[in-house]
């Protein structure tokens, strides 16, 4: 659940009928899309969105535009609710509602623009990450007592920074200490900056001081860069 959290609302502004994705673009479903698919002619062969959306309107016995009008209006209100809630800053409303008004009326495209992204590795705040990791690569180097290049080349090898601290026989403490900081810095930046609330930041530091305390350092050891990855601009 706290992972989730740090998700960017503005990319996520069209959940509620994108959480059909997963759906539509899984091979699984693809196959079945494309089996209803010969009793609706209408639909241009894999265009999966456009089915789903039409057999919705269809099965609920209205117009596609209204259906459509009644997904920005859930939206909206979903919208309104989170900020007022204070779960999402005025700038990550503002982006959600940017997004809702492009999309409104063509929620698919949405849907394929997620997709096209996904494919083709663009789905990631590439740049931002980088940043982050940077600057939690040179508080954690240094309180190692080697180089940040020399531990790129570790964490590359697969080596965690548990297994680097036991390695180099420093205090655990010390670089604990030292990547919380960095982490703080981030998180302060990220609501200085408008894209993530206080408590967005509270929770994010919570989760990731747990995971450090667990010897788990995310955004350095492999596979574990979800749970940090909201404070990386909070795109």
């Amino acid at each position: 659940m706290r992972q989730r959290i740090l998700v960017s609302v503005g990319g996520a502004a069209l959940l509620a009928l994108g959480l059909v994705v997963g759906i539509i673009v899984g091979p699984s479903l693809q196959a079945l899309a494309a089996a209803k698919q010969t009793a609706q002619p209408s639909v241009a062969k894999g265009d999966y969105c456009a089915l789903y959306e039409q057999t919705v309107a269809k099965d609920l016995g209205v117009s596609q535009s209204k259906l459509e009008s009644a997904n920005k209006d859930a939206l909206q209100k979903v919208i309104n609710q989170m900020y007022a809630d204070g779960a999402i800053t005025q700038t990550q409303k503002a982006k959600a509602e940017q997004e809702l008004t492009q999309y409104a009326t063509n929620p698919c495209a949405a849907l394929k623009q997620a997709a096209a992204a996904h494919q083709s590795g663009q789905g990631t705040p590439s740049q931002a990450l980088t940043a982050a990791r940077t600057t939690l690569e040179t508080a954690t180097a240094k309180a190692l007592g080697i180089s940040q290049a020399t531990l790129q080349s570790d964490l590359a090898s697969s080596k965690t920074v548990a297994q680097l601290i036991a390695a180099r026989g420093v205090q655990k403490s010390a670089v604990d200490s030292a990547y919380l900081g960095a982490v703080q810095t981030l998180l302060k930046q990220a609501v200085t900056s408008g894209s993530m609330t206080q408590a967005q930041s509270d929770m994010a530091y919570s989760y990731i001081q747990s995971a450090v305390a667990q010897g788990q350092y995310p955004l350095l050891d492999a596979g574990s860069g979800a749970g940090i990855a909201g404070i990386a601009g909070g795109r």
